[in-house]
Order: structure tokens, then sequence, then C-alpha cells
């Protein structure tokens, strides 16, 4: 009979650690998006502005950053530094989709191609991008989280159910 208790109660901190998960991946994805859509205004204010060099923003960036990001950002740097092809440049983040990282990495491949009118619409136009993708993960957080979180709860409930 204990061995009975002791099961379920483990398949339930299971099923309670899955619904963390799941819960963190709808939360982590929003605040990924919303840290890069700040480095994007960083990036397109310093350009357009202060006409900054991409690697003076590049070192900031590497500076201000932390974790993955910051190594995105340091991959970067040696992109700019050409130690780098252009297919090895990439995002390794577990939270945000391909089309996510797709607009992140079109934008910094194009920063500071040319300090003209074009390049800085062009930047604010993917900025615009990166903000209705934003908005599409708040959606989706709100729409999908509450029903996966409880879907994944009931299934291991029901696991109890079965094993026990």
């Amino acid at each position: 009979m204990n061995f009975k208790i002791l099961g379920s109660l483990i398949i339930l901190f299971c099923g309670l650690g899955a619904t963390l998960e799941v819960k963190k991946r709808f939360d982590k994805r929003v605040e990924v998006l919303e840290i890069f859509y700040l480095d994007f205004l960083y990036s397109v204010n310093k350009i357009s502005f202060l006409k900054m060099p991409v690697k003076e923003i590049i070192s900031h960036l590497v500076s201000e950053s932390n974790g993955y990001i910051k190594k995105f950002y340091l991959k970067l740097d040696s992109f700019y530094s050409d130690e780098l092809l252009d297919d090895e440049l990439k995002i390794d983040d577990p939270y945000l989709l391909k089309k996510d990282k797709e607009i992140i990495l079109s934008f910094f491949k194009s920063i500071g191609s040319t300090h003209n009118l074009n390049e800085i619409n062009n930047l604010n136009c993917q900025k615009e991008n990166l903000l209705l993708l934003i908005k599409e993960a708040k959606e989706n957080k709100e729409k999908n989280q509450k029903s996966k979180c409880t879907l994944t709860m009931c299934f291991f409930i029901i696991a109890v159910i079965i094993f026990v």
C-alpha cells in the first residue's frame, strides 16, 4: 500500500514539473522576444541618430546581456569581425520558434550594411515584424497556456488512476 502512495506522489510531482515546464515555455518565449525587441530599439536608435558603428553596438549588447543571448551576441561579434561564416550564426534558444529566429537573424545580418535611410527603414520594418510576433506570442499564451497546462496535469492524474 505504501508503494502505491509513493508511486502516486512521484507521478503527481512529475506531472507538476511537466505542467510548470509547459507554462514556462509560453512565458519564456514572450520574455526572450521582448529582450530582443529592446535590443532592436537600441540598435536602430544608435544607428539612426548617433550613426554609431555596428561593432560598438554589438559590444554594448554583449556587455548588457547574459546566458544564451550573450552567447548569440558573442557569435554576432565574431560574425562582424569576419571570423564566423554566415551559416554558423544561429540562436540556441529552445523557447523561440523558427520564425522568431529568422526575424532576429535577418535583423542582425542586415544591420550595419550601410548607414542610409533604406537600411533604417528596413530595420524599422523588421522591428515592427518582431513586435507583431510578440503580440502573437502573448495572444498564444493567453489562449493556450491554461488549456495545455490543464491537459498535461490531467494526463498525469489519469496515469495515477490507471496505475493505482
